[in-house]
């Protein structure tokens, strides 16, 4: 027997889709409709906006993979490790429906040197020894709290006034 709720899935996919673009329009790409002169056609052109701070400070991390010197702000590192778990989620599913489980152990490893460097540097503007990003929830408390809003011994604040 089924049970039909009224529910059609490609019409739920569609909302959430068109949704979707309504919050992010103008966030990851820009969204431009226009109708042509008939007005029975409406079209459609989505174009990239240029990298927002989440893109770039996961950009800043990879670039100084092997950096342990100088400071990462909160934004820097949070959006490092958003990105990466939404990233190793992402390579698990893969992996999964493929059947292959190497990849994320690749990932893994080719992530443990940017984690490590991030996780020290950002223990660095809050005036700590990177050493302490090895302490489990001290290390969790310095991440949240705002950096040294003055220059320290790793470095020169890179925030603005």
């Amino acid at each position: 027997m089924v049970v039909n709720h009224g529910f059609d899935l490609g019409q739920i996919l569609k909302f959430v889709c068109d949704k979707w673009t309504e919050i992010s329009a103008g966030r990851f790409f820009t969204v431009r409709k226009s109708w042509s002169l008939c007005g029975l056609q409406k079209h459609t052109r989505i174009s990239l906006t240029k990298p927002k701070p989440m893109i770039k400070y996961y950009a800043i991390a990879l670039a100084n993979y092997a950096n342990f010197r100088g400071r990462a702000g909160r934004s820097e590192f949070w959006y490092f490790v958003l990105l990466n778990t939404f990233l190793s989620l992402l390579v698990m599913y893969v992996s999964k429906a493929l059947n292959h489980n190497l990849l994320p152990q690749v990932l893994a490893l080719l992530l443990v040197l940017p984690v490590m460097t991030v996780a020290v540097r950002r223990m660095h503007d809050r005036g700590k020894s990177g050493w302490y990003a090895l302490i489990p929830l001290y290390n969790l408390v310095l991440a949240c709290l705002p950096g040294e809003p003055h220059d320290n011994r790793y470095g020169a604040n890179r925030k603005e006034p």
